[in-house]
């Protein structure tokens, strides 16, 4: 995980973001009044959480008093309302547990990994006219992707 790396305010912030995002949140203020720090944790929030799915940006309101800023508000770019995302998240469970029902059985994860990584490749088209080929969806929805939506499924999966 990438929060590892990031400071006590930026895994606060990480939090923060994780929250809004899986919360479908608008205009929340969060604990930093710096552009950059909410860019590099939202990126890190989106590396590490191929679950959601549903955002594919976000968009930030600074405040200000003078030419210092106050206060941040934070917004994520939903592709779905709540519904949609449940209902696609259900649909993926049962991709998913399909996939894991066949799995050998082996203390080795390097097994493990390749069955996974074997049963994406066998059951998704490369196609880079895919729709929501950047996130999961293409390849647990529509076995239909490119190299990330591959890379973010077999994420998920492992």
């Amino acid at each position: 995980m990438l929060m590892r790396g990031l400071t006590a305010s930026g895994k606060t912030l990480y939090a923060e973001i994780l929250k809004i995002l899986e919360n479908e949140g608008q205009d929340v203020v969060v604990s930093t009044t710096s552009d950059e720090a909410i860019e590099q944790v939202f990126d890190y929030v989106l590396m590490d959480h191929p679950e959601i799915f549903y955002v594919d940006g976000y968009s930030y309101t600074n405040y200000t008093l003078g030419n210092t800023i106050t206060k941040i508000t934070f917004t994520g770019n939903y592709l779905y309302d709540l519904d949609e995302v449940k209902s696609r998240q259900t649909r993926i469970n049962d991709y998913v547990n399909k996939c894991l029902a066949g799995a050998p059985s082996s203390e080795d994860d390097y097994y493990a990994i390749k069955y996974v990584y074997e049963y994406i490749i066998d059951s998704t088209e490369y196609d880079l006219n895919a729709p929501d080929n950047q996130n999961i969806c293409s390849v647990f929805l529509n076995g239909r992707s490119v190299c990330n939506g591959y890379a973010k499924a077999a994420q998920y999966i492992s």
